[in-house]
């Protein structure tokens, strides 16, 4: 019982990090974007919906959310474009890893 809790906690997991990885393709083929600002928030409230549908934990909890919290306060409090483009870029490369 316990082997099996303990997969479907991974596997969801991994489900999670796909679907940030997904959106987070979309953030980086669009960072050079002039308004990149409404593409981000657009794209996380449809990450957030695709979560869940697929009955995610939507929560601070889980990694993948905190990552993307982090992201949204990095556009909160940017100081140039360059910033912005940067924070997007190592987004995509954290959600690359940890698939």
């Amino acid at each position: 019982m316990n082997r099996a809790l303990e997969f479907e906690r991974s596997d969801n997991i991994h489900k999670g990090w796909i679907i940030s990885k997904k959106y987070a393709d979309i953030l980086l083929n669009n960072k050079n974007s002039k308004n990149l600002h409404s593409i981000l928030h657009s794209v996380y409230g449809s990450m957030s919906n695709d979560l869940n549908s697929n009955h995610l934990d939507t929560t601070n909890r889980m990694k993948y959310n905190r990552a993307w919290q982090t992201l949204l306060n990095t556009f909160k409090n940017y100081k140039s474009n360059s910033i912005v483009r940067n924070a997007v870029t190592q987004f995509h490369y954290t959600c690359h890893i940890n698939i």
